[in-house]
């Protein structure tokens, strides 16, 4: 299928109609929807069809060649700008130009024949008049104020330019002035509907000796046609018009022969702005045969057309044509704005989470818009993820389990920029159970063909690259995500099939879209605080002289998990007199160690919930208060905390803060600690190790529990801790637990 950017314009219509004609099917693609043109009648719905939306949403335009098989673009469309005229110029310019880079994307993304723009003649002018005649290798002026002509040379410059840089075949089409079939509006067919009509036609507004470089619009469709599905192209830019430049009393001198006695009242000669030139036809004539009409002979086959009645009767139509624009495409079977990229495989159902889903719909929907947005913007043509927490967010399978040991894969998720997702696991068991919670398709991991029976190898590797060939992306840009999760043999699987891909690291897109929560996301964080409470109360409640340190981690974790978290979440802890703490606690789960008097537990539980975390310190004295040392550190830990918290607001970056947080403990301990800092976000790599500059904005979650390490020997680490919500003013602290010590 042929698709016609701006098809419901009248160079669209007609050539929608030469390439219907010759058998081809057509995608109209436009603003808005349109009834059929009269041009389109006999071809409507059958080989014609439309799709309404812009051309500068490149989700949309991938989704349309994805939906319907496009295989080549004609960038028709333009919006004339001006201070007279609907559209302001930014918005002209996006059109054509945002609008072509979209088509031309389109065309590298998929792998698309050809993409064809319309240019035009007017970009010749300003050339000097020693210039007799004007071609396409003539240099063009070098300063111009033409509207059209501008927009149109910068577009012709960058369908040469991803002509050069990825080997598209790309044609520019340097059209005339158009009249003719669907060109009601243009003067010379005013001028022709009057005259059949019998009426006098007055145009003061035109002076006879005005000047244009005419073309029927006929001829213009077919030039078109045949450069557009030409199965090779001599050159990269085309004139189309019929080579001359005849006066508005020419026209009329044509329309009175086809005509007899036709009144048409021109205003008299004026002085022309412009230079004129014929504009050479060579091109055409000798790559194709093809000679457009001269104006005499396209005007009457104008009339000839006109008598039809068709274009006449159209005027009277104006009304129900204009209530038809609001008229949605398809009612009967759907939206046809071919938007698939949004939707993917995601099965259809209610906004409403069921039982065996975390997430709506409408949440994933938003997730994968966003990875899709930052995904055009690198032209990255596919995500392949294997870190788990990346495969969890972009499935929505928030209750998917970790990989049993490390090392293992627990899971290949391929995320194209068009087309279907889907998530490859290691067996069907496995993928049944997991499809019950995912909103991408599940599937298990082809094994390696040949081995003995009883042997399975998971071609993790080579599975993906036979689905990315199936898709046609084997020489686009592939992101991996992330960049050291990938296990060694499957990036050798997809380096050796895919040769010509580009493997780029993408974790960082992903986390992007990540670290801004949703209320959905959010509604789970606070969840996870409430297995955070409950993991600190039943450590509270466990601890007495004499239990071990294991029974604690025990208490904690069960608790937890009766609060919905999953099984495994970390959980660190460590006890003991505090002056004899050295170093950082650890994980104490097989710790046989026992409690005593006077000791101090302290602890970081992270609980995951549908696969959120919240941390949380709460530090604990066992017997009787805790020592003044411990006291005094609890003291310069709340100060660090209140100073981070008086800052996490939207615009304030985590950088600034910890270094504030550090010039605080130096000025409250100085030469006490070599190093302090109190922010924390998990999904970043290293935590504060990592974007140390990031802004901060309203749904970010971060973990508040300053971190200070001694300058001599001592406990290094956190005392207390929460984990926040940046809102609008002061964050939001989920955890109802006060930042004190607690005796028991």
């Amino acid at each position: 299928m042929i698709m016609i950017a701006g098809g419901s314009g009248f160079f669209g219509v007609n050539v929608a109609r030469c390439l219907a004609a010759r058998g081809h099917e057509v995608l109209l693609a436009q603003r808005h929807p349109i009834p059929p043109p009269v041009l389109l009648e006999n071809y409507w719905h059958r080989q014609v069809r439309q799709a309404a939306g812009d051309i500068v949403d490149l989700p949309f335009l991938l989704g349309l060649v994805k939906k319907f098989s496009v295989d080549s673009i004609i960038h028709a469309a333009h919006a004339t700008a001006g201070l007279h005229h609907e559209f302001p110029l930014y918005q002209t310019v996006r059109v054509q130009i945002q609008g072509l880079m979209n088509c031309l994307e389109a065309a590298r993304l998929m792998d698309l024949r050809r993409v064809t723009f319309i240019s035009s003649v007017d970009l010749y002018r300003g050339l000097p008049a020693q210039c007799d005649v004007w071609h396409e290798d003539a240099y063009l002026p070098p300063l111009s104020f033409s509207d059209v002509g501008n927009k149109k040379r910068a577009a012709e410059q960058i369908s040469l330019l991803y002509a050069k840089a990825y080997g598209l075949s790309v044609a520019s089409v340097r059209v005339g002035h158009n009249y003719g079939p669907a060109c009601d509006w243009q003067e010379e067919n005013q001028m022709i509907a009057n005259a059949l009509a019998g009426v006098t036609g007055e145009y003061p507004g035109i002076p006879a000796n005005r000047r244009r470089h005419t073309v029927y619009a006929k001829d213009s469709a077919e030039g078109t046609c045949l450069i557009h599905l030409a199965e090779s192209l001599k050159h990269y830019i085309y004139n189309l018009s019929d080579g001359g430049h005849p006066t508005m009393e020419e026209v009329r001198e044509a329309i009175r022969e086809v005509v007899p006695g036709a009144e048409i009242r021109l205003a008299p000669p004026g002085k022309e702005k412009t230079e004129y030139r014929p504009v050479s036809m060579q091109r055409m004539k000798e790559e194709f045969g093809f000679v457009p009409l001269d104006v005499r002979l396209g005007v009457k086959a104008c009339v000839d057309f006109m008598k039809e009645g068709k274009y006449l009767a159209r005027s009277r139509e104006k009304g129900n044509v204009e209530k038809a624009i609001t008229r949605p495409i398809n009612q009967d079977s759907g939206s046809d704005d071919g938007r698939g990229p949004q939707g993917g495989a995601m099965e259809q159902s209610s906004g409403a989470r069921d039982e065996t889903r975390s997430f709506s719909r409408e949440e994933m929907e938003r997730r994968h818009m966003r990875i899709r947005e930052g995904m055009q913007l690198r032209g990255m043509a596919c995500l392949v993820a294997v870190d788990n927490d990346i495969v969890r967010y972009i499935a929505g399978a928030a209750k998917h389990a970790t990989p049993h040991k490390p090392g293992d894969v627990t899971g290949v998720l391929i995320f194209p920029l068009l087309g279907d997702p889907v998530l490859l696991v290691a067996t069907s068991f496995h993928a049944q159970q997991l499809q019950k919670e995912s909103w991408v398709p599940v599937t298990a991991v082809a094994f390696r063909k040949g081995q003995p029976e009883g042997v399975r190898i998971r071609e993790y590797g080579l599975d993906t690259a036979e689905r990315l060939k199936a898709a046609g992306i084997e020489r686009g840009i592939v992101g991996l995500a992330t960049w050291r999760g990938v296990p060694a043999y499957v990036l050798e699987d997809l380096r050796r099939e895919l040769p010509r891909a580009s493997f780029v690291s993408a974790g960082d897109l992903v986390m992007e879209c990540r670290r801004i929560k949703s209320s959905e996301e959010l509604a789970l964080v606070r969840k996870a605080a409430e297995g955070a409470d409950a993991g600190i109360q039943a450590i509270v409640e466990a601890a007495r002289p004499g239990v071990t340190e294991a029974e604690l981690v025990a208490a904690c974790d069960y608790a937890m998990v009766r609060a919905g978290c999953e099984r495994g979440s970390m959980l660190l802890l460590g006890t003991g007199p505090f002056d004899q703490m050295q170093g950082a606690i650890m994980d104490t789960s097989q710790s046989q160690k026992r409690v005593r008097k006077g000791d101090v537990i302290l602890n970081e539980l992270s609980p995951v919930y549908h696969g959120y975390n919240s941390q949380l310190c709460v530090p604990i004295s066992v017997g009787e208060p805790p020592p003044a040392a411990f006291l005094e550190r609890m003291k310069i830990d709340n100060a660090l905390y209140d100073l981070a918290f008086g800052l996490i607001r939207p615009g304030n970056r985590q950088g600034d803060i910890d270094r504030k947080v550090k010039e605080l403990a130096d000025k409250l301990a100085p030469g006490q600690f070599t190093r302090a800092w109190a922010l924390q976000a998990h999904e970043l790599d290293h935590g504060q190790d990592r974007l140390t500059f990031e802004t901060m904005k309203a749904g970010m979650v971060w973990v508040n529990h300053p971190w200070t390490t001694p300058s001599s020997n001592g406990y290094e680490g956190h005392t207390i801790g929460n984990t926040l919500i940046v809102t609008e003013g002061d964050p939001e602290s989920i955890s109802r637990w006060p930042r004190d010590v607690v005796v028991v």
